[in-house]
């Protein structure tokens, strides 16, 4: 049984350190951030993954500043992930969260940009995990 815990420990430890340096760079760029108000450094991280990643990172990112209140921050990155990955049932979620739960903040979403990008009936299939 001791083995069994060591081992169970040793993966969740493996585990956590994974997720956390998943996107390296990518913390620091959040802190950045929310100290300037300004989105420049997640954006100038996101373009260096690559695309097929962004999608994912984009969708950690914005979370966690929407769980810091950090609304404003987070609106210009769905605007920025709608624009890149408005395929992904992901920026669906989030064009339709900012939309119905920060109205407000809606205006980052123009009608140009709600016609060029929005899709009203993938949003309203995406739960919180897209």
């Amino acid at each position: 049984m001791t083995l069994a815990f060591t081992l169970a420990a040793i993966a969740l430890l493996c585990a956590v350190l994974v997720r956390r340096f998943a996107q390296p760079g990518l913390g620091r760029s959040i802190s950045a951030a929310v100290d300037a108000q300004d989105a420049s450094p997640i954006l100038e991280t996101m373009s260096r993954l690559r695309p097929s990643t962004q999608p994912e990172a984009y969708n950690t990112t914005i979370r966690r500043l929407w769980n810091r209140y950090e609304r404003e921050l987070a609106a210009e990155l769905i605007v920025s992930l709608g624009k890149s990955h408005s395929d992904t049932k992901i920026a669906q979620y989030w064009m339709r969260e900012l939309l119905t739960s920060e109205p407000r903040l809606s205006q980052h979403l123009t009608s140009e940009f709600l016609a060029a990008h929005y899709r009203p009936e993938v949003a309203a299939q995406c739960g919180a995990v897209g």
